[in-house]
């Protein structure tokens, strides 16, 4: 398993191209919303209208993710002692009832992104989000329920 830091970069880096995709698509919807072939004709023509309002809405998602990228990089995740139980900076492998065996790591933005690492997905998650408030400050070997199903943690990392 790579350290805190090696994940933390692969999970900027995976950011930081979705980031790129959806500029170059924010750019090219705004760019189709002002062309002069798209330009409405009449008031019923309403593609260039409906085209900004998607290059806006493309453009404020790119600032969320660029507020996120920063909030990441400014992230020093420490050691966690395992005896204190989960925290900010934990990465937590949960055992489901399934036979799954999920790794979280609890950072502070980017919740809902999964990243694979050596062939492990690693799924981040926030302080805000259900499962980490379920997950903090638990300990190796308990068991908690989440969405009604049990789970175990068997690693604090």
């Amino acid at each position: 398993m790579q350290s805190k830091i090696e994940i933390l970069q692969k999970c900027l880096q995976h950011i930081e191209k979705q980031v790129q995709d959806m500029e170059t698509a924010a750019k090219s919807s705004a760019s189709l919303a002002t062309d002069a072939e798209h330009r409405a004709r009449s008031k019923y023509e309403t593609f260039s209208l409906e085209t900004s309002y998607l290059a806006r809405g493309q453009a404020m998602r790119v600032a969320e993710m660029r507020d996120v990228l920063s909030k990441l990089r400014a992230f020093q995740p420490k050691a966690v002692m395992p005896a204190a139980g989960v925290e900010m900076g934990a990465l937590v492998r949960v055992e489901e009832p399934g036979g799954e065996i999920p790794l979280y790591f609890l950072v502070p933005a980017g919740g809902g992104e999964e990243v694979e690492v050596e062939g492990e997905m690693i799924r981040l998650v926030t302080l805000q989000s259900p499962i980490a408030q379920v997950l903090l400050g638990k300990k190796v070997e308990e068991v908690f329920t989440f969405a009604k199903r049990s789970f175990r943690i068997t690693e604090v990392l």
